[in-house]
């Protein structure tokens, strides 16, 4: 007979077969049980089956798994990277909303159409960059002379295993938005002149409103002529940008 017993089970797994602790310590009084299970004994959750990939993902670790970036720096431009890459998005979502209407009326020879296209876009992007995975850089400097005076190769510091600096993407900001009503309309007219002759003729308006952003210091605008970043919300920038139809 054991004198330890050690499980993983999800919750109530071994009761189901008859092994619950009372049991087991009638067999055995000096009995050492334990029990571990990947959500507890207690809660909603812990009926749940916890496998490496389902801590993975509660973890957190699925979100950040892949081979971080790696940048190797050279001379001048010969620099050479390999890794995950991509500046893909944390979160993405594009939503529009539209509503379209047509009329058409008929006078005489005239065939007269009016209508409006009515539409609001939002638009969120958080991107990751450097990549969430995380990326490895490898300088020069590593390899210099003394008093860094000299070449160095990246290539060099790169086959020491010596990392120069790693860099990660964290976003605490989630809801860093854009939106943008546009409003279309539109007049026109068919007229038959004669049996031979029609003329078709008509007026479209469209209205772009500024694009604004979801709130203060969730976006910001390139000033062309300092170079500045001009930031929603600060001084006297509104959600806008400050910029006005005219």
């Amino acid at each position: 007979m054991s004198d330890a017993v050690a499980e993983n089970f999800s919750s109530g797994v071994l009761e189901s077969w008859g092994l619950t602790w009372e049991r087991l310590q009638e067999l055995n009084p000096a009995l050492v049980y334990i029990s571990t299970t990947g959500f507890g004994h207690e809660g909603e959750w812990k009926r749940f089956r916890s496998f490496g990939p389902t801590a993975q993902a509660q973890g957190g670790m699925t979100f950040t798994s892949g081979l971080p970036f790696i940048h190797v720096y050279g001379l001048d431009v010969d620099d050479f990277m390999f890794g995950t890459i991509c500046n893909c998005a944390l979160l993405e979502t594009e939503q529009q909303y539209q509503w379209v209407s047509n009329w058409t009326r008929a006078h005489r020879n005239h065939m007269i159409k009016w209508g409006a296209d009515i539409r609001y876009a939002q638009n969120l992007r958080i991107p990751s960059l450097p990549p969430r995975a995380g990326g490895l850089n490898f300088d020069h400097t590593r390899t210099q002379g003394p008093a860094l005076i000299g070449g160095g190769l990246g290539l060099a510091t790169f086959l020491l295993g010596d990392v120069s600096s790693f860099g990660r993407q964290v976003s605490n900001t989630l809801d860093a938005g854009e939106q943008q009503k546009r409003w279309y309309f539109y007049g026109q007219d068919t007229w038959r002149i004669t049996g031979r002759l029609t003329l078709n003729y008509g007026l479209r308006w469209e209205i772009y409103f500024p694009q604004s952003v979801t709130g203060k210091g969730r976006g910001g605008w390139l000033d062309l002529g300092t170079g500045e970043i001009r930031v929603a919300g600060y001084e006297d920038i509104n959600l806008q940008g400050n910029v006005r139809n005219s």
